[in-house]
């Protein structure tokens, strides 16, 4: 007695086949008519590919190079075609680490601030207070305020004779930042 098995569409782990009879008493696979026939298996499906776009790397945190997903199987492919099966392990593109290098001090003066000796990554631009990296600062922790000046004075008087009965002193004012 025939019995209909529907046609089952093939996925990319899995042939499908043709629809088919089987007997619903032995299950031997029949046509129509009840006579012995085989069943039509069908090639494996391709993969069904989901692209994740490329995550470039940074100085501290690692990225991860572009890949397809099949949505079936949830194999990893390196290309879009879903021939060159790889791992996340092999995804990983690792932190580069700071590209530093040295800017150096300047003292402030009275009338201008200074800056203090620090290290700038050449990739990320983040600033440094310490040759490994490790101490991130900005700029305003960086300044040094200018000191004004510090004046002293230095008086230097002289006796004047303005008339014969009476004299005036006469001072002169030197200022000199220390």
């Amino acid at each position: 007695t025939p019995v209909a098995v529907p046609a089952q569409e093939s996925t990319c782990m899995e042939k499908g086949w043709e629809a088919y009879y089987k007997c619903s008493e032995c299950g031997t696979v029949v046509d129509e008519n009840g006579n012995a026939a085989q069943i039509k298996y069908l090639p494996l499906a391709a993969h069904k590919l989901t692209e994740t776009k490329a995550v470039p790397a940074t100085c501290t945190e690692a990225g991860k190079k572009a890949y397809w997903k099949c949505e079936d199987c949830q194999k990893i492919f390196s290309d879009a075609e879903g021939k060159n099966e790889t791992t996340e392990a092999e995804l990983v593109i690792p932190a580069s680490g700071h590209k530093l290098y040295k800017i150096a001090g300047k003292p402030a003066t009275c009338n201008e601030p200074g800056i203090k000796e620090h290290w700038q990554c050449s990739v990320c631009k983040k600033l440094f207070s310490d040759s490994e990296g490790k101490h991130e600062t900005t700029e305003a922790e960086l300044i040094i305020p200018a000191a004004g000046h510090d004046f002293t004075v230095k008086t230097v008087s002289e006796k004047t004779l303005r008339s014969a009965a009476t004299y005036a002193e006469k001072a002169t004012y030197w200022y000199t930042c220390s």
